[in-house]
């Protein structure tokens, strides 16, 4: 689709918070497999601590980890002068660097954009087994917002959701760029979002439809699918006249050594793709993502995205490779779907429980399926939206209760 289109990290770690290597590694990782931006966003903190140093020690530990001696070694043979540190008696410090000095180190303006954010990060624990709105893990991340946030609790998870969300509007407003909130893996760990806070927070326009670093207590089989929770929100949305809520793919990067990059909290297992026709700078990703004009991805590519408003008519076609087969699969809830919430309880192991509705098989239904790597789709009058999900069979790399078994695309959803 032309070099409009730009590839994206928006969720990754160092070891400003839990991520096992120095964010230069994290920033020249990225570089090095083909990304066009990257979003370093460290558990509640944004990295702007002056002449921050931590220890080195022999090994990287249990979680959260340490700066390791191997660590240490890999960053300063990838980049010779770059790595700062300090001894001092008989000790070791490495410095962590700023975004500040990040940026100046890294960003090529134009080409390698190095994006401001941050994770808010609320962990309740331990899950106590009744009260099961009280408690749980939340996670927001922030784009091209450089600063703190405060960590708000709630009485309950659309409370405390609601809380860090304004929190974010307030510091939002006093910065002169844009800049979203998105809300990270619903799934994690039990459940813990209820689809039902994404309807009743619409300023939520992002959310994580896939998280390579992040699985989950709750079988899907047994409670629902990101997508059908996608669905949920998209359908009750529109029919109370909210606006869409659109789809990411991420790393939630952790690690990037070369005996871990390609596995759970890897490089390069879930992305973005931007279209971004003008000058490639932040403000223009967030303006383009606020639009949905961007794709989430495992690993298939797409040459096309074509919605005619006029008609309602969605095309796509995806980059093929040798020897791999596709599907397009076209996805809609009809105007007229079952609205009634049923609410069942799903307990876990004896610790803890959840209660979450039930979502009928009027939502989120498969319309049409398209064997090969282009289709097309036309909303019909009684279509709340379309959104197509595009297939190979090519094995994905993980092996991950949320993450897709083969490779493939999201387009965002679309709607007259």
């Amino acid at each position: 689709m032309g070099n409009t289109w730009k590839k994206g990290a928006l969720h990754a770690h160092s070891l400003w918070s839990d991520g096992r290597h120095l964010p230069e590694m994290v920033f020249k990782t990225y570089r090095d497999r083909g990304f066009d931006f990257v979003c370093l966003s460290d558990h509640n903190i944004f990295q702007e601590r002056e002449n921050f140093y931590l220890p080195v020690a022999r090994e990287e530990g249990p979680w959260p980890p340490m700066a390791s001696r191997a660590e240490l070694e890999r960053a300063q043979a990838a980049l010779p002068g770059s790595i700062i540190t300090e001894k001092i008696a008989v000790r070791r410090f490495v410095k962590l660097k700023t975004y500040a000095e990040l940026r100046r180190e890294f960003e090529v303006p134009g080409k390698f954009l190095v994006v401001p954010g941050e994770e808010i990060t609320l962990i309740f624990d331990p899950y106590p087994c009744s009260n099961d709105r009280s408690r749980g893990d939340y996670h927001i991340n922030t784009f091209n917002l450089p600063c703190d946030l405060p960590i708000l609790h709630g009485k309950d998870a659309l409370e405390a959701v609601t809380l860090n969300l304004r929190s974010y509007e307030q510091a939002a407003a006093k910065y002169p760029h844009p800049s979203f909130a998105m809300l990270n893996h619903p799934f994690a760990r039990y459940w813990d979002i209820d689809p039902r806070i994404l309807v009743e927070r619409p300023e939520f326009r992002h959310f994580e439809v896939c998280n390579n670093g992040c699985d989950s207590d709750a079988p899907p089989t047994e409670i629902f699918s990101v997508e059908q929770f996608w669905d949920f929100v998209l359908a009750h949305r529109l029919v109370q006249g909210k606006p869409l809520l659109y789809a990411t793919a991420t790393d939630d990067l952790h690690f990037c050594d070369p005996e871990r990059i390609d596995g759970i909290c890897g490089c390069g297992l879930g992305w973005v793709m931007v279209n971004v026709p003008g000058e490639f700078t932040a403000d223009a990703i967030v303006e383009a993502m606020n639009k949905g004009d961007y794709y989430s991805t495992t690993g298939v590519l797409l040459d096309g995205i074509d919605f005619d408003r006029a008609t309602g008519t969605l095309r796509v076609r995806a980059q093929t490779e040798p020897g791999v087969n596709y599907r397009v699969e076209f996805v809609t809830t009809k105007r007229d779907f079952d609205r009634s919430i049923v609410e069942k309880e799903y307990p876990h192991d004896g610790r803890y429980t959840r209660i979450l509705p039930v979502i009928n098989d009027t939502i989120g239904r498969t319309v049409a399926v398209v064997d090969g790597p282009e289709a097309c789709y036309t909303l019909r009058d009684d279509d709340l939206y379309v959104r197509a999900r595009i297939v190979s069979d090519r094995p994905g790399k993980l092996k991950r209760m949320f993450y897709p078994e083969t490779l493939c695309a999201w387009t965002q959803p679309f709607t007259r």
